[in-house]
């Protein structure tokens, strides 16, 4: 599973090989702090994944890694079947949010937001449907 940590003004997504091959890339994605805008918790990952697959792998409900183009540019995402993820939503890069699987997503949000300095809201993001009924 890839890492997300904080490597002093960046935000680095530090991937195994597999992770690489899988995603079209060839080292980690490294973003500065400053663009970070938003992170949040999604309740379902695979209803936070925007657009279709660009570069990269994908089977759906198992496996997305690589780039997704949408309407309104493009998204990196590294998520895997079973597990929790983080959004981070970004300003001014090339990727205007980073969709990644991790162990503890609340831990991992919280401590990104302290690092860019932002509010952090550990609530589960309810995705595109609404709160469940």
């Amino acid at each position: 599973m890839a890492e997300v940590r904080i490597d002093g003004p960046d935000l680095v997504v530090a991937m195994r090989p597999g992770e690489r091959f899988c995603s079209f890339r060839l080292g980690d994605l490294r973003v500065p702090l400053a663009s970070v805008r938003r992170v949040r918790v999604p309740l379902s990952p695979w209803l936070a994944l925007r657009g279709w697959r660009s570069t990269g792998l994908a089977v759906p409900g198992w496996i997305a890694m690589g780039t997704r183009r949408h309407g309104t540019g493009w998204d990196f995402t590294l998520v895997r079947r079973g597990g929790p993820a983080v959004v981070i939503e970004l300003n001014g890069q090339h990727f205007g949010e980073i969709l990644v699987s991790v162990p503890d997503a609340p831990a991992a949000g919280e401590a990104i937001s302290a690092a860019a300095g932002i509010a952090f809201d550990p609530t589960p993001d309810r995705g595109p449907l609404g709160p469940p009924r």
